[in-house]
C-alpha cells in the first residue's frame, strides 16, 4: 500500500523546485518586457524575438507551478458555498471537488501528452525567424500536469483519511 505521509514530502519539495524555476522564469519574463519596451520606444529599435520567448517561458512557468499552487491553496476557488456548510457536508464536497479536477486533468494530461508526441514526432517548429522547436515546450504541458494530477490525488486521499479518521472518532465517542 502506498504511503501517502512518504509521498507528499518529497512531492512538495520537487513542487517547490518547480516553482522557484517558474518564479525565475516570471523574472526573465519581467526583464524581456522592460527590455522590448526600452529598445522600442526609447531607441526605436523594435525585437522579434521577446514576445515568442515570453510565451514559451510563461507556458512553462504556469505548468510547471500548477502542482504547487494546488498544494499551497493558490487556485481560485469560490468559498462562499463551502463556508456556509457544516463540517461533515464541507468535507464530502471537497471530495466531489477533488474527484471532478483529478478527470479534468486527466483528460487534459491525455490531450495535451498527444499534442506533445505529435509535436515531437512530426517535428513541429514556430513558423517565426527563429523557427523554435515546439515539442520541449508542449512536454512540459503533460509534465506539469501529472504532477498536479498526483497533488489532486493526494488531496483527495487526505480528504478521505480525514472523513474515516471523523467516522472513527465518532464511533469510539459512542462506545
Amino acid at each position: 500500500m502506498i504511503n501517502i505521509a512518504k509521498i507528499q514530502p518529497a512531492l512538495s519539495k520537487f513542487n517547490k523546485i518547480c516553482a522557484s524555476i517558474s518564479g525565475i522564469g516570471f523574472l526573465i519574463i519581467i526583464f524581456l518586457t522592460v527590455y522590448e519596451v526600452v529598445v522600442r520606444y526609447a531607441l526605436k529599435a523594435p525585437t522579434a524575438w521577446t514576445l515568442e520567448i515570453s510565451s514559451y517561458i510563461l507556458l512553462t512557468a504556469t505548468f510547471l507551478s500548477a502542482a504547487y499552487t494546488l498544494e499551497t491553496g493558490g487556485h481560485i476557488k469560490i468559498d462562499l458555498i463551502p463556508t456556509l456548510m457544516k463540517p461533515q457536508p464541507r468535507k464530502i464536497l471537497a471530495i466531489i471537488v477533488d474527484v471532478l479536477g483529478i478527470v479534468f486533468v486527466v483528460l487534459w494530461l491525455w490531450k495535451s501528452a498527444a499534442l506533445a508526441w505529435d509535436s515531437y514526432s512530426l517535428h513541429w517548429v514556430s513558423r517565426t525567424r527563429l523557427a523554435v522547436t515546439l515539442w520541449p515546450f508542449y512536454a512540459v504541458i503533460p509534465f506539469g500536469l501529472f504532477f498536479l494530477l498526483v497533488q489532486y490525488i493526494l488531496l483527495l486521499a487526505g480528504a478521505i483519511a480525514g472523513i474515516l479518521l471523523d467516522t472513527a472518532n465518532k464511533v469510539e465517542e459512542e462506545m
